[in-house]
């Protein structure tokens, strides 16, 4: 019998999945490969060697690397134990860590959530008090905690303008008692008073957070036990009555931090945080650490959850023509145009899920945002279709499933149109995608 010889012109199906092998009937089968390793898939059709790599810097430790982009070329951040180094080029230029700055270990460095704001870096983590990190005008860094808004004029002790949330159930009442004055007289700023708990309110980690009373604040000074604790008078209280009108500081120890940080509408939105996974706080329109909600006008702050019958645990926010909340059982479309706390709709699109052993940011790709699904085996694919009007969240990876194996990190190179997906072996799946030809190798 004579050979015959197959011509193969086009690999824009990529490596295929060895359970493929006998699947004669997928178009895929003529446009696949059993293997293509150190190469890259063009838009063409074709493949290339892979670029080679050379040593740039040797970090100490297990890090996790952040780009910090900007015109001159910017920066990489390198995120170790109560460390964070910046790299320029292959120069290490500074590491501004100070004992109360770089807070974070390298078991809670893989759960670190990152938003820009202009020359500025916001870090967040559930665990831990959030930072920004700033580049300055002469060229330096500086790693700070961050700092919510102040009423204007206000002296110290501030009553900061933060996200407060209700966290005890709604029977629980407060009251705040001052020395020789009546229930119903007012307490004035800089007093101290006793708070008492209707029920088990209080822990050693209340102490140096604040409850919002009637909508004004109190800060704690000492727990004296799970009903009773010492409070200074940061705003005059009306009263001094019973009541359940109360709330406590959203982020704190007692509570937890923001798990997730982002921009949409020109307000900052926090995602989630330990006791409130579910939860989104929506700062002032162009106010970015004031999260006063006042009365609910247009331009005030906004908070709310995201009620299901499921946990939703937020694991990352991207700004589109819609807030996409990603979540760790589903995936989110928030709308609202212009955004108002009247005018906000949350709706539940797919129930995917994102990973959750780390934060990974989606990445966009022609305005469509690529993310890891919960399972750490899916490449998934999150598009608004006009046919359905919905978003839907394709795999891409179906056909190379065998290549996405405990995913750590992910990236994009819009020249070579790289999707990259870091393993955690130290090897990568580079897939090549173009929206516009239809190709995902």
């Amino acid at each position: 019998m004579s050979a015959v010889t197959l011509i193969k012109s086009s690999f824009t199906a990529g490596e295929l999945d060895p359970r493929l092998i006998g699947r004669s009937d997928l178009e895929a089968q003529a446009k696949g490969a059993s293997r293509l390793e150190n190469v890259l898939v063009q838009v063409t059709g074709g493949v290339t060697r892979r670029p080679g790599m050379r040593r740039s810097l040797d970090l100490p430790g297990a890090v996790r690397l952040v780009p910090f982009d900007a015109a001159d070329g910017g920066a990489v951040l390198a995120f170790g134990a109560f460390k964070l180094d910046v790299v320029i080029g292959d120069v290490l230029v500074g590491s501004p860590n100070t004992p109360a700055s770089a807070n974070w270990t390298v078991a809670q460095v893989p759960q670190l959530s990152f938003g820009r704001l202009g020359e500025t870096l916001l870090i967040c983590h559930p665990d831990l008090e959030p930072r920004q990190l700033l580049r300055l005008p002469n060229g330096s860094w500086e790693l700070r905690r961050w700092s919510f808004a102040i009423p204007t004029g206000a002296a110290a002790p501030f009553a900061y303008r933060e996200p407060f949330a209700r966290f005890a159930a709604n029977e629980v009442a407060v009251q705040p008692i001052k020395a020789g004055l009546a229930a119903n007289q007012p307490i004035v700023r800089d007093s101290l008073v006793t708070l008492l708990a209707s029920a088990p309110l209080f822990t050693a980690f209340h102490a140096g957070t604040r409850l919002r009373i009637k909508g004004r604040q109190v800060e704690i000074q000492n727990v004296q036990s799970s009903t009773q604790a010492i409070g200074m008078v940061l705003e005059d209280l009306n009263d001094g009555q019973t009541t359940r009108d109360w709330d406590e500081q959203a982020f704190s120890q007692a509570h937890g931090y923001p798990a997730n940080v982002g921009f949409w509408q020109d307000r900052l939105i926090l995602g989630g945080s330990r006791d409130l996974p579910d939860a989104i706080w929506m700062s002032r329109a162009g106010r970015y650490f004031d999260f006063d909600e006042g009365t609910g006008l247009d331009e005030e702050a906004i908070r709310f959850r995201l009620g299901t019958d499921r946990n939703h645990a937020i694991r990352a926010l991207v700004s589109g023509r819609q807030l996409q909340v990603f979540t760790s059982a589903g995936e989110w479309a928030l709308s609202g145009d212009p955004l108002t706390p009247s005018t906000i709709r949350a709706d539940q699109q797919t129930g995917i899920g994102s990973l959750i052993n780390r934060n990974v940011r989606p990445v966009d790709v022609d305005g469509a945002t690529l993310f890891l699904s919960r399972t750490g085996r899916e490449l998934r694919e999150f598009l608004f279709t006009n046919d359905q009007q919905a978003f839907q969240a394709a795999d891409l990876a179906v056909l190379a499933r065998h290549l996405v194996v405990d995913p750590v990190d992910l990236a994009f190179d819009p020249v070579r149109r790289l999707v990259l997906v870091v393993k955690g072996d130290g090897t990568m799946a580079a897939a090549t995608v173009d929206r516009g030809n239809g190709i995902v190798a």
